[in-house]
């Protein structure tokens, strides 16, 4: 039997997205790309608006994103923030294939946050877009490494057009993770992965 491939999300999929880390970082991006384009709070604003994908954005300001993650996740106090999260650790380390994170922010960040939830340890990759230019480039990555059928790929995540716009057009299953909706968390979408394990998709 072929073991699937599970490929979360990190910022609001893996934890709430109102977690006050995620006020804590907004704040650092906006203050960096001010001082470096010397935007006014206005500026600020109406790029943001034009341009709400953060890797877009950094291209388009001509942005080094070395500097960028350096300087926007420095001296972050993680357990700060988070506490273990016994729970997500074990449906996570009892899903029955390989488990993987795939995010927009540097991999100093990932580690941080999967170390104060205490699930680092179950997590088998990381990968991070500070080493490639998209989630689309990351997932065609996998799917060449791995070279499983698309029906084992599972992408899980809370942004449409970052995280499972990409995934679909690759054929890779996913679950949409967003409020309000059959899937609002991640323990709702580790439900859906248990019942397919359990029924028919890893035939």
């Amino acid at each position: 039997m072929i073991k699937p491939l599970f490929i979360f999300d990190l910022d609001g999929t893996l934890y709430n997205v109102d977690n006050k880390i995620t006020k804590l970082i907004d704040k650092r991006i906006e203050k960096f790309i001010k001082k470096e384009k010397k935007f006014s709070d206005l500026e600020f604003e109406e790029f943001e608006k034009k341009v709400p994908d953060l890797l877009e954005a950094l291209k388009i300001l001509k942005i080094n994103k070395d500097t960028f993650y350096k300087e926007v996740y420095k001296n972050i106090n993680y357990k700060k923030y988070f506490n273990e999260n016994g729970k997500l650790k074990n449906e996570i380390k009892l899903l029955n294939g390989k488990k993987i994170v795939c995010s927009n922010s540097c991999e100093k960040h990932v580690k941080g946050v999967l170390k104060s939830l205490n699930i680092l340890d179950n997590i088998d990759e990381i990968y991070c877009t500070d080493k490639f230019t998209s989630k689309l480039e990351i997932y065609q990555y996998l799917l060449k490494k791995y070279n499983l059928p698309v029906n084992k790929i599972y992408v899980i995540g809370n942004d449409y057009s970052v995280d499972i716009k990409p995934a679909r057009t690759l054929g890779l299953n996913t679950i949409y993770i967003k409020n309000n909706s059959q899937v609002n968390n991640i323990e709702e979408a580790i439900k859906i992965i248990k019942y397919e394990e359990e029924n028919f998709k890893y035939e």
